[in-house]
């Protein structure tokens, strides 16, 4: 995992329930963030629906050149988009245990990291 990996990794991770695997990897230049978690407490529950967060490659090319006060903010703003999203996410489905759980994406977009300057 390389170091931006690491670091989208360490933001997330705490966001979504505890016992979620969450998953950070570099995809096309950008990276995706997967998250998933069993739906009750037994060995043969069935998983949540996937969450798939994208960050695209001129999100994280310009957080890359971002001294240290920008990127805290740039951190704040994208764990603040992804709890925002968690609180209307539904992790419910009735696809059976034994074929992949529906995937919902979201899109990370320039002005939800970069605000406008007011």
């Amino acid at each position: 995992m390389d170091e931006m990996s690491e670091h989208l990794q360490s933001l997330v991770k705490p966001i979504f329930p505890p016992q979620a695997m969450v998953q950070t990897m570099s995809r096309s230049g950008g990276y995706l963030i997967s998250a998933s978690w069993r739906l009750g407490s037994g060995r043969m529950d069935n998983w949540s629906k996937e969450i798939q967060v994208l960050i695209p490659s001129e999100v994280a090319e310009r957080y890359a050149k971002l001294n240290e006060k920008g990127k805290s903010k740039a951190d704040a703003n994208l764990v603040s988009f992804i709890k925002l999203k968690l609180s209307d996410f539904r992790p419910e489905h009735d696809r059976p245990r034994f074929l992949l759980p529906p995937v919902e994406t979201w899109e990370i977009k320039f002005e939800d990291i970069f605000p406008p300057r007011k």
